[in-house]
């Protein structure tokens, strides 16, 4: 733990805001030794020393155009030149940055921006689901996951979970019509037709799962620089990056919160100063929804 980190200025369009959770997951880890990232991150003059941490609750500690001091929001950073919320601070653009929904602990509130994003992009805009549709979750009770099921749920959709069967009464609460434990049922003997498949597992080829897909259905991995290859070939493999926060799609997710329809889920909160304890724990397979950093009170 270092007491010497730089104080974020907030530049135009930006404000500070001190961070009081943050969410902590493998991916982020693996995404910080990328060394394409990071030549991407010197090529872009990534400030500050910390280069964890992506998606975030806190108070905002600087008045800008629409936020002010004081003001309870989440957000999430640029993942290639942002300030790192695995620290006291950071300074961000208001664009990527919603109020925290009210009546939710901002320790919830922090595992919404980056895993509710990228679910809502993946199943409206990328597949396009539709009222009546069936989509597959492989790797269902991550922290994306389980944004995934409300999200699909949400938009009219039947959804099916790959997840281990000790989730699967949770995932059913979330949202899931039927749910299907991986380990007893290997995608290569999974039964069904689905109008799109998407992989948070970040293990799957369109080779294997194609079968299960409808003529129009379609791939969305988690990780498409892993699979460039079938995104490259393939029109029924679909390209999903969301790299930083989006006000007004965070507004909605928040605005699902507020009426009940979507909820957050934590699989364990650590003090800060039992990060690597928390780092432990999100290597972990099989964990339902997000590990969170207290960094500090609200």
């Amino acid at each position: 733990m270092r007491d010497d980190l730089s104080f974020p200025s907030p530049k135009a369009g930006e404000v500070r805001v001190r961070v009081t959770h943050s969410t902590i997951n493998g991916h982020e880890f693996a995404l910080a030794r990328e060394p394409l990232l990071r030549l991407l991150a010197w090529l872009r003059r990534a400030p500050g020393e910390v280069r964890t941490g992506l998606e975030f609750a806190g108070i905002v500690d600087t008045d800008g155009l629409e936020f002010k001091a004081g003001d309870a929001v989440m957000g999430y950073v640029d993942m290639i030149a942002g300030w790192r919320p695995h620290a006291e601070y950071v300074a961000i653009p208001e664009a990527y940055l919603a109020p925290a929904p009210a009546g939710m602990p901002l320790a919830q509130a922090s595992t919404l921006p980056m895993s509710g994003l990228t679910a809502l992009v993946a199943l409206r805009e990328v597949a396009r689901v539709q009222p009546g549709q069936r989509v597959l979750i492989v790797g269902a009770s991550g922290g994306v996951g389980v944004m995934a099921i409300q999200i699909a749920r949400i938009l009219g959709a039947e959804v099916t979970a790959l997840a281990s069967s000790r989730h699967h009464a949770s995932l059913a609460k979330l949202g899931a019509a039927r749910c299907v434990d991986y380990r007893e049922t290997p995608i290569s003997a999974l039964q069904g037709s689905f109008d799109a498949i998407l992989d948070f597992s970040s293990t799957l080829r369109l080779a294997e799962l194609a079968h299960l897909l409808t003529p129009e259905g379609v791939f969305i991995p988690a990780d498409p620089i892993r699979n460039l290859g079938d995104v490259l070939r393939s029109r029924r493999a679909r390209w999903l990056m969301v790299d930083r926060g989006d006000g007004p799609r965070l507004r909605e997710l928040g605005a699902w919160v507020e009426a009940g329809e979507l909820v957050s889920v934590v699989s364990e909160t650590f003090a800060f100063g039992d990060w690597e304890q928390a780092v432990a724990r999100s290597h972990e397979r099989g964990r339902l929804g997000r590990t969170v950093l207290e960094l500090a009170n609200a």
